[in-house]
């Protein structure tokens, strides 16, 4: 399972808009996470405080240019944390002739 990063830091939504999103963000986490814990999977944590927070430290670099979605360097690094966290990079390595593990290869 897997959910954005804060919604509330995009440059798209200024204060107090922003604030309010970083909060609905944190409570969405808890749940998610919650429910991850409960049903035994993996949940891929997104959320960074704003200190240790790429796209609030480099927005230009991390979000696109309509401040809202991520670059190509944010879903970089969205997908390294996927990788990292969960199993996926082992399934697609895995010498399965390139099927990913999700069907024929």
């Amino acid at each position: 399972m897997m959910s954005t990063g804060d919604v509330g830091s995009a440059p798209a939504f200024p204060a107090p808009v922003g604030w309010l999103l970083s909060a609905r963000t944190r409570a969405v986490r808890d749940v998610l996470m919650t429910a991850a814990g409960e049903a035994g999977i993996t949940y891929v944590d997104l959320y960074r405080p704003p200190a240790q927070d790429p796209f609030l430290t480099d927005p230009d670099r991390y979000y696109a240019g309509d401040g809202l979605h991520p670059s190509a360097a944010g879903y970089g690094l969205w997908l390294e944390q996927l990788l990292e966290d969960s199993r996926l990079g082992n399934r697609l390595t895995a010498g399965d002739g390139g099927s990913g593990g999700c069907g024929p290869g």
